[in-house]
């Protein structure tokens, strides 16, 4: 198949303040910024870019993204690499393996979507010319000393091999900020963005950035500004992580919560109660979801039809036509007051949260009460990257006041 290549809009594509790096061949690539700054696009661009002069000079790529786990990939950067195939018009020439995550483009160069749960797949991602870690403040220091010891080797003549790193500064203490920003290193570019620097970041959530700065200044610090920060105003830190071979296979009680999105993410959690402690893990955590699609998704899961499963009551449409399938759903119980009370709840529990959770786990580090203008924490959550504490506090507080309804006052 022949391929033409046109570069010269190039700039037109990208965010200027990433166009530098597309010549930049430094061992590291170290994109630190806060949240919408184009740093993920940029990435996925760069790499496609690289593929495509590749292909005009006649050698190959083998390109590896990694993500913490490998159910993460499909929603995140497999969509996006799509996303960008079918907008350049490069689709129709790239075999693309959804099973394994997997693009081939002519000529034989790949890009492999990669967890660093599933070993079994690493062991055939040798002859890696570059890596990319995408939300590398889930990664530990020892995951990263393994990509960077299998992105070796000799590179393709004229090319070069790389490691590039994206992540939001969420705390400071983290082993990133020593390795890269506190200690200097000669095989390493760092480039710091924030939303300002993204041209085609939409209004509504370049407002959602900019609210931050009233809701919880430490939060606009971190994903407005991209700043290092720790977030002392965190809702949820009575809690425990657990390894997947420490999992309860039997347990007293089983329901779960459900929290609907399309733009934003659907999350399905799972909370098994072991005497009374409840155990929680995510089965579904995904955008661009029809309700026909999470029909399919809690079918294919094999959700037991006698568990109760309690959703967002503000969508009553989905409860009723994912009831009438057969599952035992239910509206969350809400009312004035409901928020505080069942977020009030949940942290009166020890909750024990399944090692590869990784959504569950990073909204728990963000999700955090408003701040007013004279720095008092007030009684209500910031609306940001919530969608699984939602479901979590659906589940257990409605779940509670099912089983122990007693009164309240409403006003």
């Amino acid at each position: 198949m022949r391929v033409n290549i046109d570069l010269t809009r190039l700039r037109d594509a990208i965010n200027p303040s990433f166009y530098p790096l597309l010549t930049c061949r430094s061992r590291f690539l170290v994109l630190k910024g806060g949240g919408g700054s184009g740093k993920s696009h940029f990435v996925v661009q760069k790499h496609l870019i690289r593929i495509l002069l590749a292909l005009h000079k006649g050698y190959r790529h083998r390109f590896v993204f990694y993500r913490k786990t490998q159910r993460e990939l499909r929603d995140s950067v497999f969509d996006l690499i799509q996303y960008y195939l079918n907008l350049w018009n490069v689709a129709p020439a790239v075999d693309v393996n959804r099973t394994r995550m997997e693009f081939t483009f002519p000529g034989g160069s790949q890009i492999l979507c990669r967890g660093l749960d599933d070993k079994a797949k690493l062991k055939s991602s040798e002859g890696i010319t570059s890596a990319v870690m995408e939300e590398a403040f889930e990664f530990t220091k020892s995951e990263l000393k393994w990509v960077d010891m299998y992105t070796r080797g000799k590179p393709p003549p004229g090319s070069y091999q790389q490691i590039t790193l994206m992540f939001n500064p969420e705390d400071e203490s983290h082993f990133l900020n020593d390795m890269f920003f506190l200690n200097q290193r000669e095989d390493t570019t760092v480039h710091e963005s924030t939303f300002r620097d993204n041209r085609f970041l939409p209004e509504r959530n370049k407002k959602v950035l900019q609210d931050l700065e009233h809701e919880n200044p430490e939060l606009y610090r971190i994903f407005g500004l991209g700043l290092w920060g720790v977030l002392t105003t965190v809702i949820y830190t009575r809690y425990k992580v657990l390894a997947d071979h420490h999992w309860p296979k039997t347990f007293d009680e089983r329901i779960y919560g459900l929290d609907f999105g399309y733009n934003n993410p659907t999350a399905l959690i799972e909370i098994r109660f072991v005497d009374q402690v409840p155990y929680c893990r995510e089965l579904l955590y995904e955008t661009k979801l029809t309700n026909s699609d999470r029909i399919k998704r809690i079918r294919k899961i094999g959700i037991n039809k006698t568990d109760v499963i309690y959703a967002d009551s503000e969508d009553p449409g989905s409860i009723e036509e994912i009831y009438d399938e057969g599952y035992n759903i239910k509206g969350c119980d809400k009312f004035p007051g409901s928020v505080k009370a069942g977020i009030d709840y949940v942290k009166s529990l020890e909750l024990v949260i399944h090692d590869k959770a990784t959504n569950i786990k990073r909204e728990f580090r963000r999700y955090s009460w408003k701040v007013d203008k004279e720095e008092r924490v007030l009684d209500e959550p910031v609306k940001l990257d919530d969608h699984a504490c939602d479901a979590i506090r659906y589940a257990l507080h409605s779940h509670k006041l099912a089983a122990d309804p007693g009164f309240r006052v409403v006003k």
